[in-house]
């Protein structure tokens, strides 16, 4: 039977943390593993899935289009690979450190072997509050840290991470960190999604303005007052 590529640390039958710590590493409330080496999977007969690279990672939500592949693997493995909703990712080797977390645009896809990820499991900390920690300011340092740096590449394996300790507050605050994180998740998502419509109206509109006609489809003139 071929060993999981999970990791997990800590009394694995109870899964549970002192209460009178008031942290925890993340190897006892977080399952972590590496991702794959997509080059030695690929092949042209293989299933085609969606992938996770580096690029796709930049401290929000994973919402751009993933990029497929086709892997050869076994049902089973490719299963246990897939990503599922909550996954939290984390650079590997990178030259900055770099977060994201999965929503349901990343179910399904295959991270890189250039990333963790970090699963929670359901009586530590939720998904959200553990991705908004590792990117405070105690996060980032705890990360840094631990990491091995050069001159280009900021490298974390499995086993740094799992040393990490997070803090470990009331499910009542997580629910709260949770809600506060997500509704400002999303109100940058369609900010910028609004501000991307109103770029290629103002765009077409002085287009249409050069070429000696009035705002392309009748559309109102964003310079007008």
């Amino acid at each position: 039977m071929e060993r999981s590529h999970w990791a997990r640390d800590g009394d694995e039958s109870t899964g549970q943390f002192s209460r009178a710590d008031p942290t925890a590493a993340l190897g006892e409330v977080c399952e972590i593993a590496l991702g794959l080496p997509l080059a030695r999977h690929q092949g042209q007969t293989g299933v085609e899935v969606p992938v996770v690279r580096l690029g796709d990672l930049d401290d929000h939500m994973l919402t751009g289009s993933l990029a497929p592949l086709a892997l050869d693997l076994s049902p089973a493995r490719l299963a246990e690979r897939r990503l599922r909703e909550g996954d939290v990712l984390l650079t590997a080797r990178a030259p900055a450190v770099r977060t994201c977390l999965v929503g349901d645009r990343g179910v399904g896809a295959v991270p890189d072997a250039n990333i963790l990820v970090l699963r929670c499991r359901p009586e530590g900390l939720r998904p959200a509050v553990l991705w908004a920690w590792l990117q405070s300011r105690d996060g980032r340092l705890q990360l840094h840290r631990m990491a091995r740096v050069s001159t280009a590449t900021v490298a974390l394996g499995v086993a740094d991470v799992a040393r990490l300790r997070a803090p470990m507050p009331p499910d009542a605050v997580q629910r709260r960190v949770e809600a506060l994180v997500l509704a400002a998740e999303r109100a940058w998502f369609f900010g910028v999604l609004a501000a991307h419509h109103r770029r290629a109206a103002g765009r077409a509109t002085a287009e249409a303005l050069l070429a000696g006609g009035g705002p392309a489809g009748g559309a109102a003139d964003p310079g007008a007052s």
